[in-house]
């Protein structure tokens, strides 16, 4: 009777340690890792896939092809996607979606829900606008090899640590979407010189596309919307020795950004930047004494104004608060805050801005003497 009740409590448990009783042979599909979204010349959606054939063998020489269907609504591209395939597409992988910027102007809120409502969806699937054809660039081959998701990843991390594009996930973007006071934004993603290049900024409002930042205007603004650390950062300044204007470049070791409102008697910001930079490189020699210092110094802080001066007229212009204005009114003035949070980006649009930095020189890593 025991050997009985024994086998009753641990039948099941030798059971379940029997091995994967639902695994699926991934040979059996097309593993999707990037899809892109256009329209064609009759404004249907054109919907590439770009597919991983899984080896059979143990080497990890996955083949590569993509797949392009039309069709009147995303699903219906999809599904003519899904029967014209030789194998089951599977989406469970997807790594990245790429729409063109005819989408992303009319708005990308139909995209959006279809991938939302799509259960296999991974939120951390990185989201660009493409000023080339999506078709393209999920098509295109260097050297007869295939330009795989992980080598745009690549490109978009190495953009990002340097300033002139921003990292973006799905996540991220509905986020910013659903926001009462701010604004999506998307990297910029083209076929540029027999490469694919990621730099720049799609602006977004209400779903859809208004306007767009270089990639020098994304690292002034990355400045302003999380600060800039280990990205170079090149100006001119007054060369009295040669009695031309000269340049030099820095290296950006730490920037940090503060807000101060004043609601009276006009809407009033102050944006206070406090930089610390490495000098990497004057053009046309000239003693880095402390007067040569203080000259590039001034330069530099002027070259800073400047720079966020220009975008934050972009932004009001626009009516997008993108430099995290609206959080430091919720916190230093409640009462305004609740009182424009119905029309907050004309709001915006009526602050007055006022710039002050005073950036630092710490090291000039250079054999020249300070002295």
């Amino acid at each position: 009777m025991k050997r009985i009740l024994l086998l009753a409590i641990f039948l099941p448990t030798i059971l379940l340690l029997s091995g994967c009783w639902d695994q699926t042979d991934i040979t059996k599909f097309h593993i999707v890792t990037g899809v892109g979204i256009d329209f064609d010349s009759d404004s249907n959606y054109e919907l590439t896939v770009q597919t991983l054939i899984p080896s059979k063998t143990k080497e990890k020489n996955h083949q590569q092809q993509t797949f392009t269907a039309k069709g009147l609504t995303i699903y219906d591209a999809i599904d003519k996607l899904t029967t014209n395939s030789p194998k089951p597409l599977s989406y469970k992988q997807l790594q990245m979606l790429v729409v063109s910027k005819d989408v992303a102007e009319q708005g990308l809120n139909e995209v959006v829900d279809y991938f939302r409502r799509e259960p296999t969806t991974r939120i951390k699937m990185k989201m660009f606008v493409s000023q080339s054809e999506p078709k393209e660039l999920l098509s295109y081959k260097f050297n007869d090899s295939s330009a795989t998701v992980k080598d745009i990843s690549q490109s978009l991390r190495r953009k990002s640590e340097y300033g002139y594009v921003h990292d973006i996930t799905f996540y991220q973007y509905i986020d910013k979407l659903l926001s009462h006071t701010t604004h999506p934004i998307l990297p910029i993603i083209k076929l540029e010189n027999d490469s694919i290049e990621t730099e720049g900024t799609a602006l977004f409002k209400n779903g859809k596309m208004v306007g767009s930042l270089t990639g020098e205007e994304t690292k002034a603004f990355q400045r302003l919307a999380e600060g800039l650390i280990e990205a170079s950062y090149t100006f001119s300044y007054l060369n009295k020795h040669h009695n031309m204007r000269d340049y030099v470049t820095v290296s950006v070791q730490d920037s940090k950004v503060k807000i101060e409102f004043d609601p009276t008697p006009l809407p009033t910001a102050r944006i206070l930047i406090s930089e610390k930079a490495l000098l990497r490189e004057v053009r046309n020699s000239i003693p880095l004494n402390d007067e040569n210092i203080a000259v590039i110094e001034k330069s530099y802080a002027n070259q800073i104004i400047y720079d966020t001066n220009l975008l934050l007229a972009k932004f009001q212009l626009l009516g997008l608060d993108l430099v995290n204005f609206s959080s430091t009114v919720a916190k230093s003035d409640a009462k305004t805050y609740r009182e424009q949070l119905e029309n907050w980006d004309e709001y915006f649009r009526q602050v007055q801005f006022e710039v002050l930095t005073k950036p630092k020189l710490v090291e000039n890593g250079m054999i020249r003497s300070l002295k």
